[in-house]
């Protein structure tokens, strides 16, 4: 939905029902494309939305990208999420025009991630944080450490010269030079 800001009129609306209508994943906004994707866990999958000054129209939908909670990212028309509501959630690529999926990668469990220049950071579920590269034609993991404890579900940041990544019992800064 977007909404005038002063006068609260909704300029659009998209429908993206769930099972509950929990709907937790963070949009990915593609800019290039004009298009935001939006996924779910709980059956509602993703969406592809053409997005101008004043409409919406939806361009696909599916259940192969279903982003439980956490984000997405979204660079060259692509995006990337981890797709599984509970178990396996592996790194998945989508177009962000047509809603084809490209590829999907098991290498981290439920990840949340961070674009630096052309470096993806990344934070699963299990705690592991990786450095790796991301494109069209697949992942390629550079560095990766079981830093933190399970259950880390926060994006990582990057602020100047570090990462910050954390779990729910501590903060830790990467120096990144």
């Amino acid at each position: 939905m977007a909404a005038n800001p002063v006068t609260g009129d909704v300029f659009w609306s998209v429908p993206h029902k769930t099972q509950y209508n929990i709907n937790a994943a963070t949009p990915a906004w593609c800019e290039e494309e004009g298009v935001l994707v939006v996924s779910s866990a709980y059956d509602g999958g993703a969406r592809g939305i053409q997005v101008s000054s004043a409409t919406a129209k939806e361009l696909w939908h599916h259940n192969r990208l279903r982003v439980h909670h956490g984000n997405m990212i979204c660079t060259g028309g692509i995006v990337y999420g981890s797709s599984g509501d509970f178990g396996p959630a592996p790194l998945t690529a989508v177009e962000a025009k047509s809603g084809q999926v490209l590829w999907q990668d098991r290498a981290f469990a439920k990840a949340n991630f961070v674009l630096a220049g052309d470096r993806l950071f990344v934070v699963d579920d299990d705690g592991t944080v990786a450095m790796a590269t991301i494109s069209r034609q697949g992942l390629k993991v550079i560095a990766e450490t079981q830093l933190l404890r399970a259950n880390a579900w926060t994006v990582p940041v990057v602020s100047g010269p570090r990462l910050l990544v954390r779990d729910r019992h501590k903060v830790v800064a990467l120096a990144l030079d």
